[in-house]
């Protein structure tokens, strides 16, 4: 009897230390909006007095895609995509942009351009404020908040795994974010302002953007069809 007690009790241990190994199932997106590629940037160049156009960038002077990453406020495209984690459903607006850093940046030196997916997590509540905002009475400005927020880039794929630039690496930023948020940092904002321009209802707007002080709402954003940003309010 102790010899079948003390088998079966090596039975149960090898059992445990046996046991297959499981890789954590990847999330992925619930449901995600048509991509948003156009829209212009105007700023008032003070110096001038003139209002600066240019397509996909706020800048106070003529702003080539090949000079983005010189600026904060530029994108190849905006969408919006609904997630569900621990049993709650977030939204997030996602977008592309041109990022840059120094390879040297003790001295300043090396200038260096790298794509980026930012995104801008909303719980059901902050959506529900977006969907207000961008179907606000003409003049109306919005700032929806959130202190969830990152990005990913294309800096370091040579590395391989969780430094590709894709889409399941985003996603599993995001949840990432989500699971651990960092209540300390100091929220993102998120401006929208529905204007009637010429007799077609627009949306006067910034990416969503740590405040600066310096910002000035009037002088600076992206202008687009009313019709085209309301489709980040898509998502059930």
């Amino acid at each position: 009897m102790k010899l079948l007690l003390t088998i079966a009790v090596i039975t149960v241990a090898f059992a445990a230390f046996t046991q297959e190994r499981e890789d954590r199932k990847d999330a992925s997106f619930d449901s995600i909006t048509e991509k948003i590629t156009t829209a212009t940037g105007w700023e008032l160049n003070e110096s001038t007095g003139k209002w600066i156009e240019n397509k996909n960038a706020i800048y106070d002077k003529k702003c080539p895609e090949s000079m983005f990453s010189l600026v904060s406020q530029n994108f190849k495209w905006i969408k919006a995509a609904r997630i569900t984690c621990n049993g709650k459903r977030y939204y997030v607006i996602i977008h592309e942009s041109i990022g840059g850093t120094y390879k040297y940046p003790e001295i300043r030196q090396d200038w260096q351009e790298h794509k980026e997916m930012n995104y801008f997590i909303l719980d059901s509540t902050g959506y529900a404020d977006l969907n207000k905002a961008l179907n606000a009475k003409d003049s109306t400005e919005s700032i929806i908040k959130s202190k969830l927020y990152g990005n990913i880039t294309d800096q370091y794929v040579i590395l391989g795994g969780e430094h590709l630039y894709n889409d399941q690496n985003l996603i599993n930023s995001i949840v990432a974010t989500i699971n651990n948020p960092k209540e300390y940092y100091p929220s993102y904002s998120f401006y929208v302002n529905v204007q009637t321009v010429k007799g077609i209802k627009v949306v006067r707007f910034r990416l969503p953007e740590s405040k600066r002080m310096s910002t000035d709402y009037q002088k600076e954003y992206f202008e687009i069809k009313h019709t085209d940003l309301i489709k980040l309010a898509g998502l059930k």
